[in-house]
């Protein structure tokens, strides 16, 4: 396996080690992960839009943004990134903001062409 793909494979491992029968996880096989971002899944139903991306380095830190579209709900995102981000070391610091390793993540969500876009952006704390 390329380190990438072991990585990948050791962190859906863990989410389905870790996670409740009754939590709202898709197949763990299934999952995308987020470009740029560390771990970072994406709920099934979301699709990036890769015009939208920003990564870079700062002296501060990281800073990374994208935004993801699908004709899926609020709670149904919101459900998702509550139980499985602590699983992957985030801590919760709002209803759906997260902090870890000196990092914060924020996601915010609109409707957008009949369905909804959520905007992940990660900065320095």
């Amino acid at each position: 396996m390329r380190p990438l793909s072991q990585l990948k494979f050791l962190v859906v491992t863990l989410v389905l080690i870790a996670t409740p029968v009754s939590a709202p996880i898709a197949d763990a096989g299934a999952y995308t992960f987020l470009t740029g971002f560390t771990d970072m899944p994406l709920f099934d139903g979301l699709i990036v839009n890769n015009e939208t991306g920003v990564n870079f380095d700062t002296p501060a830190g990281r800073i990374v943004e994208t935004i993801a579209e699908g004709r899926v709900t609020r709670e149904s995102v919101t459900r998702f990134y509550q139980s499985t981000l602590p699983q992957l070391g985030w801590v919760r610091a709002g209803t759906l903001a997260f902090e870890r390793e000196g990092e914060r993540l924020t996601l915010s969500m609109r409707n957008a062409n009949g369905g909804l876009a959520v905007h992940f952006k990660m900065a320095p704390k």
